[in-house]
């Protein structure tokens, strides 16, 4: 009898201290995708939805360059690998390796260099204050669209600065 009761209240104890670092009433805040994102639900905040925006204009380094649109698209399975598609315009693939269940993919930079140009991927935690992310590394996916006034580069450089550490994934001359 006396075990029950010290087991019922050792939960209730374990339960109320968690319950302070839980924002269960906390707001629901609605995602690109219109459906709401609730961080209280147990799950990393994002998943696998699918957010496009533009890179900032502070990061590029190009007077080429005309419009860039970076199209984060979730989980992803090679990570550390990219591709270079030379068409009407030049769209990178990747796959890098974030620090934590929060992290998503940023353009860092975008530069000229001799023979081609360069581009700079990262990930940061961009979850909301009090967001509960897992302390895992995950592998989140990209999409970086750019568009050049004139002839595409020769030849594109996509280096991942991520938890891995910085390194060149791929360098295509689109030949």
């Amino acid at each position: 009898m006396h075990r029950r009761r010290i087991c019922r209240t050792a939960a209730a104890v374990a339960l109320t201290g968690v319950a302070g670092c839980l924002d269960v009433d906390g707001p629901v805040e609605e995602s690109s995708t219109g459906e709401p994102d609730d961080p209280a639900d147990g799950t990393d905040q994002p998943t696998n939805e699918t957010m496009t925006e533009d890179v900032p204009t502070d990061v590029i380094d190009s007077d080429r360059i005309t419009a860039a649109r970076l199209m984060t698209t979730g989980e992803c399975e090679a990570s550390g690998t990219a591709a270079v598609d030379f068409g009407t315009r030049v769209i990178v693939t990747g796959c890098l390796t974030g620090h934590n269940g929060c992290a998503e993919p940023v353009v860092e930079a975008v530069s000229d260099i001799e023979g081609g140009l360069r581009v700079v991927v990262g990930e940061e935690d961009r979850s909301d204050p009090g967001t509960a992310c897992t302390q895992a590394l995950v592998q989140r996916g990209y999409e970086l669209a750019l568009e050049f006034e004139g002839d595409l580069p020769a030849a594109v450089e996509v280096v991942h600065d991520d938890a891995m550490g910085r390194e060149t994934v791929v360098t295509d001359s689109g030949s």
